[in-house]
């Protein structure tokens, strides 16, 4: 079951870091993905860490419920403001 979670959360956040700048602006945060995977419920969530003039900081945890939820899997990265 773990290794169908972190393949669904890395598709999540190759999805995501592909987002502008700009998209952040536009949508309603936190984005919580509910997938069930092997009969367990498992909760994705994305969301606005930071955000800057230059960047956005963006955070993708997982919650898979039990003990993970005390302690939850996540990863945050950057998406830069593009000049024109």
């Amino acid at each position: 079951m773990k290794k169908i979670i972190k393949q669904y959360f890395e598709e999540i956040i190759k999805e995501y870091k592909s987002k502008s700048y700009i998209y952040w602006d536009t949508i309603e945060l936190p984005i919580v993905i509910q997938k069930d995977i092997e009969g367990k419920g498992v909760q994705f969530e994305i969301d606005l860490l930071k955000t800057t003039p230059e960047y956005r900081e963006i955070d993708v945890t997982v919650d898979s419920g039990g003990l993970s939820a005390y302690f939850p899997y996540g990863k945050s990265f950057k998406i830069m403001k593009r000049q024109i």
